[in-house]
């Protein structure tokens, strides 16, 4: 699948065809499937940056900074359902040993 490959076609049947011709390389297909159809977006979207003057150091670096702020509240979500399930291992009462117990049957 090239970037410009089925432009025409809706994404979903492309994505499909591909999922089944190469299940692994899924997520590598999807990237390229995304960079052909928002690039030129993209494109557009750096050339009127830099016609209003920006910097590109400074942009990228402002990019930079905003993604990892957006990936660090991101992160912080994604485990926060973890962090709620093993409180409870840590604040249970040192006299039981519920967990112990499950793992000496099972093993």
């Amino acid at each position: 699948m090239s970037a410009g490959a089925g432009a025409g076609e809706p994404p979903r049947r492309e994505i499909w065809r591909s999922l089944r011709r190469h299940p692994r390389e899924l997520p590598e297909r999807l990237l390229v499937l995304a960079v052909g159809r928002q690039g030129p977006e993209a494109k557009a979207w750096a050339q009127e940056r830099l016609a209003q003057g920006a910097q590109p150091l400074a942009e990228s670096d402002r990019l930079r900074r905003a993604t990892l702020i957006v990936s660090r509240g991101d992160g912080a979500v994604s485990g926060t359902p973890f962090f709620i399930a093993l409180v409870p291992a840590y604040v249970e009462p040192p006299g039981r040993k519920p967990l112990r117990r499950f793992l000496t049957k099972l093993f």
